[in-house]
């Protein structure tokens, strides 16, 4: 877990390396969706930071997110799923396709069922990113952090490495 990416001296972080990209560019063309998220997870931990990243993939005509994905297997497993409208913060990301921000506990708190959970983990602020494709909402990237971490470039960051993942929520 870092506590923020490597700045530029602008206030924002420095660009992936050519590694990164190589490492980015392989997990894309992998056969299994796991090693694209998993790649997304370490530059997204580098780049803007977090104690928990998820990946929620949206299956529109049943209602569910289905968690693909979690660096926290041991408290978040993937195949985990919520109903799409019980959470405040799902429900807007589903109707609005943008990034949502809870910036602190008391926003986890009136946006997630689970922030219970997001507290007991020392987590008390969450981005979440959607996924798009072709126009397509297909799911959302969830970066959990401590309070008023996230900054308006990290949600830029996030967002614009999330879509590298389309293919892995496919």
């Amino acid at each position: 877990m870092t506590k923020h990416g490597t700045e530029n001296g602008l206030g924002r972080p420095a660009g992936l390396s050519w590694a990164e990209l190589e490492a980015l560019a392989n997990a894309v063309a992998a056969p299994e969706p796991h090693a694209l998220l998993a790649c997304l997870d370490r530059l997204l931990d580098r780049h803007v930071g977090h104690k928990l990243f998820t990946a929620l993939q949206y299956r529109h005509a049943e209602g569910l997110a289905v968690r693909l994905y979690s660096s926290r297997p041991d408290v978040y497993p993937a195949s985990g799923s919520k109903q799409i409208g019980g959470a405040p913060a799902l429900t807007r990301m589903f109707e609005t396709g943008r990034a949502q921000l809870a910036p602190d506990a008391a926003a986890v708190r009136a946006d997630f069922l689970d922030a219970s959970s997001i507290l007991a983990l020392g987590c008390e602020s969450v981005l979440n990113v959607p996924v798009m494709h072709r126009g397509q909402l297909l799911g959302q990237i969830n970066l959990l952090h401590d309070a008023h971490h996230f900054q308006a470039y990290h949600v830029d960051v996030a967002s614009t490495l999330a879509q590298m993942a389309a293919v892995a929520f496919r």
